[in-house]
């Protein structure tokens, strides 16, 4: 249905770091069909551990910075932030605001409720901080908040239905409210594994397994480090790779050169064609995950995953057909790991299946319309 004029979405987040959410926001504000849609982007820094997304891609929309809206805590610049996005709400008069992630949320949503005039708000989890992050005193007062603000919601979307039933049960808005949106990519070429081989300086004839993501106490790399100090010990074909960065960085990199563990940190990486192109699996080990993006890049390019059973990855993991869902610790990780290793056919018949949903699950195609669907619905409603 067209429009005399665009519905205009101001897309709020507080920062855009690597990651699933500044793909996914990438995508809509570059994809969706400007002549119905008018879109602005308001966001602050990374931190210091992270990394900018923005260092590697060029925009081709309006973004609009806000330096004091970070992740950390800072009454004075965090009203500053809130009182900068109630002026760009009072500039842009957006139809649609459009928060993502928690801080972010509380935020922009307060200033909607704030403005004078009507404006349909939509909020996406991309993943929830209901276990994980906080002590419980603090999580109960994240959760009274989430369920004020669920109310001024129009609809709340999450990434998978695994982070939509954990907020349902905690008492987060209606379900009627909800939509689930998977993410949607675009489907990486891999580039000749020999190429990037050497460029790593990684074996050629090795089990590799990669780690792409932040190094932060909830992805739990010190989990991750006993499981590659296991296969050191019971499997000398498996060889790993640890891409990213954070605050567990040190930890990782001393530890790896303390028990000359079979690793290959790399830091940040800009071309994931290149990760892509030498991994026989990708692993995570994380105590919560919303739906990760990096699983599903992997799935599209052929390459199964294996990952602790948490958030909405088992939304992306199908259980011993295109990868290997475990339970938290480091026993059941090596296990999954060792079995995939070893058994080419159960290997190749995960590649074929992790092709097949990767398709059919995570088309960028079917992500954008789904989105460009909804925003026209609630304009609407």
């Amino acid at each position: 249905m067209k429009h005399a004029t665009p519905i205009r979405i101001l897309r709020i987040i507080a920062r855009m770091n690597v990651g699933g959410p500044a793909i996914q926001i990438t995508n809509l504000m570059s994809e969706m069909n400007k002549n119905e849609f008018e879109q602005i982007l308001v966001t602050g820094y990374c931190g210091i551990y992270e990394k900018e997304y923005f260092d590697e891609y060029r925009p081709d929309f309006q973004v609009h910075r806000i330096s004091e809206l970070g992740v950390s805590v800072n009454i004075i610049k965090d009203l500053i932030a809130f009182l900068k996005i109630l002026k760009e709400i009072y500039i842009f008069k957006p139809h649609i605001v459009h928060t993502h992630t928690s801080k972010a949320g509380v935020m922009g949503r307060v200033a909607c409720i704030l403005y004078p005039k009507k404006i349909k708000i939509i909020h996406t989890y991309h993943g929830h901080i209901l276990y994980g992050y906080f002590p419980p005193w603090k999580t109960q007062i994240i959760i009274l908040l989430e369920k004020i603000l669920a109310t001024w919601t129009h609809k709340i979307i999450t990434v998978g239905e695994t982070v939509k039933k954990d907020l349902i049960s905690a008492g987060i808005g209606r379900e009627a409210k909800y939509l689930v949106i998977n993410p949607g990519i675009q489907a990486i070429d891999k580039l000749e594994k020999s190429v990037c081989v050497k460029k790593f300086n990684i074996p050629e004839d090795k089990f590799i397994v990669t780690f792409v993501g932040r190094l932060t106490k909830i992805k739990r790399i010190d989990r991750l480090v006993e499981v590659i100090k296991k296969s050191k010990i019971e499997n000398e074909q498996i060889y790993f790779i640890v891409a990213g960065g954070g605050i567990e960085e040190k930890y990782l990199i001393d530890q790896v050169e303390k028990y000359k563990l079979p690793v290959k940190y790399l830091g940040w990486v800009s071309n994931l064609a290149e990760i892509i192109s030498v991994s026989n699996t990708f692993i995570l080990t994380s105590d919560n995950e919303g739906t990760p993006i990096i699983l599903i890049q992997g799935l599209v390019a052929g390459i199964p995953a294996i990952s602790t059973n948490v958030g909405s990855v088992s939304d992306i993991i199908d259980d011993n057909k295109n990868g290997i869902l475990t339970a938290a610790n480091s026993d059941s990780i090596f296990e999954a790991l060792k079995m995939l290793s070893s058994n080419k056919e159960m290997y190749d018949s995960f590649v074929l299946n992790a092709l097949e949903s990767g398709k059919r699950k995570f088309s960028r195609e079917r992500f954008i319309q789904n989105y460009e669907d909804l925003y026209i619905k609630v304009f609407n409603s």
